[in-house]
Order: structure tokens, then sequence, then C-alpha cells
């Protein structure tokens, strides 16, 4: 099985915003704010950290926040993430998310399907009724750093929108 580090999975995110999801919002119409990874910055600790806050969008009227999942393989479930640290108990983004809406990607970067989706209409489906499913983090050198934990949920049993790029023109 192959074995990413916490830096690669966050290189993936941050690819996969930059050559698609923002020329997407860009197309749309959106001035936007991307929250970098950088634990020594009070936004990062704040706003992403905190709130799993990756993206704010400013339409002109409104702001709406995004929190971004990106995976290199496409399946038809989500990792709904309900312990992200099994070392210590802390809750998983399922949980903690104050995001607007949730952008979970499959198949970055060949075979690219995004759906969006509010944490909202997750948290009225029974979590007891799923399979749950755990993730490991790695450190650099391949060692396991920790465990998360969440439920494998289908994504025909909650409201979702299939995000369509085909009109945009990835970097």
């Amino acid at each position: 099985m192959e074995t990413k580090s916490f830096d690669e999975c966050n290189k993936i995110e941050e690819l996969f915003y930059k050559n698609t999801f923002r020329p997407y919002l860009i197309y749309k119409g959106y001035d936007l704010i991307w929250i970098r990874y950088d634990e020594k910055n009070i936004i990062h600790k704040e706003i992403q950290k905190k709130y799993d806050i990756d993206i704010i969008l400013d339409d002109g009227i409104k702001n709406v926040s995004l929190s971004l999942k990106t995976v290199r393989n496409v399946y038809n479930k989500i990792f709904f993430e309900t312990i992200s640290n099994m070392n210590i108990n802390s809750l998983g983004w399922g949980h903690y998310s104050k995001s607007d809406y949730v952008i979970y990607t499959f198949g970055y970067p060949d075979k690219i399907i995004s759906y969006m989706f509010k944490l909202v209409d997750i948290h009225k489906l029974n979590l007891e009724n799923y399979i749950t499913g755990y993730g490991k983090t790695y450190d650099i050198h391949g060692n396991l750093l920790y465990k998360t934990e969440g439920k494998l949920i289908p994504l025909l049993d909650f409201e979702n929108k299939i995000i369509d790029y085909n009109r945009v023109k990835r970097l």
C-alpha cells in the first residue's frame, strides 16, 4: 500500500486548488482567499486549523467559506472524519468544521470529480449505520504519526452537487 506523509497530502490539496479549483472560482467571478498552511500564522491557526476553512469567497454581496478535501483515488463514498487524531481522541473535521460547504475531490490529478455539500446534510444521517474507516498520517520518513477515524458514507445517501470543470482551463 502506498503511504503518504502529511506534507504530501497537503501538497496534493494545494495543487488541486492552484491548478483546478482556483481557475474555476475565478471563471465563476469570485474574489477569493486561500488559507495557506502556516503554523506560525494567526489566520491559519484560527480560520483553517480551528474551523476547517480553506477558502473564503466574496461574491460582492456575502462571504462563503469552503473546506477542501482532496484524494488521489476515486471512491463512491466520502471519508467523514469523526476523530482526527486517535492518539489524543481529538474531534475530526466532520464535527468541528464551520465551513459553509465542503468540496470533496476524488481522482486528483488524473480523473477529477468534485462534490460540493453542506455538513448539515450529513449530520441528519444516523452515523452509526455506516462502516467505520481509518486513515493514517505519516512523517516524511514513513513513520506512523497518528490514525484518524471516520465513517464511510455513500454519496447517494446525502444531498450533494457535482462541480463541472469542463469549461475552465486548468493549469
